[in-house]
């Protein structure tokens, strides 16, 4: 219980943490750079995931926390450029773009919670905790697709 509330924690404090800051337009560019080769790299993590066995956990475990964590990054780059964009959006623009950003941020909580499990998990439950990090890394491709191309239209 206390890793979930660690995980949940941490999370809140990137998300608020970013959500207060005004960033600057070399920031931004600065994050984008850093991550361009993480978003190649993100097309599909889960392959080589998706193979990896109880004895495997560790690595596993590493390749979920890197993933969440270029997620982080790659989040609070969208909500700065959101901040920026926002005084010039119309309303319903604004209003589309923030619940697409809630609901992407709940996908990313979500596999953060996926991946306590495999923390958590023994050789028992190992294929149902992987199955469910793959079933929320799927939702979250999903919606970052979705979110990304709304704000590119």
């Amino acid at each position: 219980m206390g890793h979930k509330l660690l995980a949940a924690a941490t999370l809140m404090l990137v998300t608020t943490a970013s959500a207060w800051a005004e960033p600057s337009e070399s920031a931004i560019e600065d994050k984008r750079a850093a991550t361009e080769s993480v978003e190649i790299q993100q097309d599909n993590p889960l392959e080589a995931l998706s193979g990896l066995s109880f004895a495997e956990k560790g690595q596993a475990m590493q390749m979920v926390r890197r993933e969440l964590a270029s997620l982080n990054q790659q989040l609070e780059i969208l909500q700065e450029e959101l901040q920026q964009q926002w005084q010039t959006l119309p309303e319903q623009a604004r209003l589309s773009r923030h619940e697409a950003l809630s609901a992407l941020k709940q996908e990313q909580q979500d596999l953060a919670d996926a991946y306590v499990g495999i923390q958590e998990a023994s050789e028992d439950n190992w294929e149902r905790a992987m199955d469910r990090v793959e079933k929320h890394w799927s939702a979250f491709q999903a919606r970052w697709q979705s979110f990304k191309a709304e704000i590119q239209s």
